[in-house]
């Protein structure tokens, strides 16, 4: 049960990243300061409750998921490679 609760709430936390890049996207990157405010709230949230959990132990061993986990770090691997390329590539031509 452990696993599976940091795992789910991995996925909340990169749910909530992806969220702000849309935002950013729909603000073309010129955020006010209040959106700034908001993100480092909002992100400081996400990431206590990642790092405090009151999850009993189980008593039988739990496995990992790891297809899980190697499509979620493939799929977001790629997703950053793909970024890197295209803010480079923005970068080069401005």
């Amino acid at each position: 049960m452990l696993i599976l609760e940091f795992t789910s709430m991995i996925k909340n936390l990169t749910c909530v990243q992806l969220g702000f890049l849309l935002l950013a996207c729909l603000w073309k990157f010129d955020f006010p300061p209040i959106m700034v405010l908001l993100i480092a709230i909002l992100n400081d949230g996400t990431i206590m409750t990642i790092s405090k959990d009151k999850v009993k132990p189980s008593p039988c061993p739990d496995s990992w998921k790891l297809a899980e986990i190697f499509a979620t770090g493939v799929v977001l691997g790629a997703y950053l490679a793909v970024t890197t390329v295209l803010f480079f590539w923005a970068a080069y031509k401005t």
